[in-house]
């Protein structure tokens, strides 16, 4: 599997950067690249085959739901943690936390396993920090849902960072180019400064909810799409807020067309917000419903349908620019919990 150099990695990010600020055009504009994250990834925006449909990948190695995902500098996908299958045919009651982190090479085509977290843990978030860092983020972990590890590609077991400041036990959470981190549950908002080093409190989302999608845009701004409001835990939203990190202010985007909680989501290549799947109305039934938002207008439209029902999974961008959705659980119990991972070409 090929590796980016990590003496390299800062020289990467300023020249991806630097292509970034010098490429800005219309939302979906097939020529241009928008600031991936992380910076250090290059990708085909439009790869071989057809456009808004889906195909299948290799599975990953065991049922897993409510597990974090995440892309390396090299293209490749991590999976991260999650609810764990303990049989090979599990009920409700056969699942257990996961510390197992597996990792997908689409130009092999195969998973790799992968040093364990030290806690295991689900519901928690993953990113991918400006070094081409993998971080885990929070979740439950039978502890204090603040804790927070790092990953190095290619260079050892997973090392703690310093803890979020606040408990964050069902977090959603987003990286920008240059490396900073802002992680939000219930209405707190917690950012890490990649400059300092350390975690701060920023402003409260104005609508407390968890499960919600959080996606950095080609502008820079963060995200914050559907999740369960706290006032009514099993009932999803479709409420978009936005935080602006150089204002450090809250605003409003248009609502997706339906409510999601619990859903999947990412930027694509060519700059849209894609969110997959999740729960569409109260309960624990999943939906296929695809939804893409571009930030230059402010607009959603439907994308093509998963090719099942699911929620609870985790997405990320590959290397080859498609979007791996992995795991989660296909119908309202725990026990339709899948290895499948689907695939969506932008």
């Amino acid at each position: 599997m090929a590796r980016v150099n990590a003496q390299r990695w800062p020289a990467l990010l300023g020249a991806f950067l630097l292509a970034a600020a010098c490429a800005a055009l219309p939302d979906g504009a097939a020529a241009a690249r928008p600031a991936l994250v992380p910076a250090c990834l290059t990708v085909s925006p439009y790869p071989d085959g057809p456009h808004d449909s889906w195909s299948s990948a290799a599975p990953i190695s065991v049922q897993r739901y409510f597990l974090a995902a995440a892309t390396d500098c090299d293209g490749t996908v991590y999976a991260l943690g999650g609810w764990e299958a303990t049989t090979s045919h599990p009920g409700p009651s056969d699942f257990a936390r996961s510390d197992l982190v597996e990792n997908y090479d689409p130009s092999s085509g195969s998973w790799t396993t992968l040093p364990p977290l030290s806690s295991a843990r689900d519901r928690l978030a993953a990113v991918t920090d400006g070094d081409g860092r993998i971080l885990a983020i929070g979740g439950d972990d039978a502890s204090s849902g603040t804790a927070v590890e790092v990953y190095t590609p290619g260079y050892g077991a997973w090392q703690a960072m310093p803890s979020l400041p606040v408990e964050m036990p069902f977090p959603s959470a987003a990286s920008d180019a240059a490396g900073n981190v802002y992680v939000f549950d219930g209405n707190e908002t917690a950012i890490f400064d990649a400059e300092s080093r350390t975690w701060q409190t920023g402003p409260p989302m104005p609508t407390a909810r968890e499960g919600a999608v959080a996606a950095t845009g080609a502008d820079g701004r963060v995200y914050v799409i559907g999740g369960y409001t706290a006032a009514e835990p099993d009932v999803p939203t479709s409420t978009v807020e936005v935080y602006t990190p150089s204002t450090q202010e809250w605003s409003q985007a248009a609502p997706m067309p339906g409510p999601k909680g619990r859903a999947a989501g990412v930027t694509a290549p060519d700059g849209r917000i894609l969110v997959f799947g999740g729960a569409s109305e109260p309960g624990d039934t999943p939906t296929a419903v695809t939804y893409a938002y571009s930030p230059g207008t402010d607009h959603w439209e439907p994308a093509e349908s998963m090719p099942h029902a699911r929620d609870c999974a985790a997405a990320a961008v590959g290397g080859d620019g498609r979007i791996y959705l992995v795991g989660g659980t296909q119908g309202d119990s725990t026990d339709t919990a899948t290895t499948d991972v689907n695939v969506y070409t932008p």
